[in-house]
């Protein structure tokens, strides 16, 4: 199980399993691309954020060139979104949600307890709002699908190394 937090709560999120991964997978693939080129500008917005709240020197320009790399970031990601159909990203949704649980309770006495009832269709916990759900969306993602993108195929380079040949034996009968 992976845990993590978004917000004030603590999640775990459990294993998608192989045909699972496969559909979510081939449902955003038009988004794989956009989401690999967002991340390191988020995270360099994250990293401004945190410089300017402590008090750090952030100049105008460094604020303005990350303000024009967001843009153009995160336009054609949005783009790429909003083509998806309902049904596709309602698809993803529910299945990452559906593997993840959130801890509930207080001073350790907590137990966990379902993001998504598939029966009923729904989010549990109503204060889960748009961006904490696709926060956790993320996190289910790219535990799931995060080392199918950074491992090469056997015998397929990898970019920016030399092709690595397979150690792993053979199990085919000799």
């Amino acid at each position: 199980m992976h845990e993590f937090k978004v917000g004030e709560h603590t999640y775990r999120a459990g294993k998608l399993n192989a045909r699972q991964q496969f559909h979510v997978g081939r449902r955003i693939s038009p988004l794989i691309g956009q989401m690999f080129a967002v991340g390191p500008v988020i995270s360099g917005i994250a990293a401004a954020r945190r410089a300017m709240e402590d008090g750090d020197n952030v100049s105008e320009d460094d604020a303005e060139d990350t303000v024009r790399a967001t843009e153009a970031m995160l336009v054609p990601f949005t783009r790429a979104l909003a083509a998806l159909s309902d049904a596709d990203c309602d698809y993803v949704l529910d299945r990452c949600l559906g593997v993840v649980q959130r801890l509930t309770g207080t001073n350790g006495a907590g137990a966990w307890g379902d993001v998504f009832n598939a029966r009923a269709n729904r989010i549990m916990f109503e204060d889960i709002d748009l961006m904490q759900m696709m926060q956790i969306t993320a996190e289910v993602l790219m535990d799931n699908l995060g080392g199918f993108f950074a491992t090469p195929l056997p015998g397929m380079p990898s970019p920016g190394l030399p092709a690595q040949r397979s150690t792993t034996a053979s199990n085919s009968p000799s």
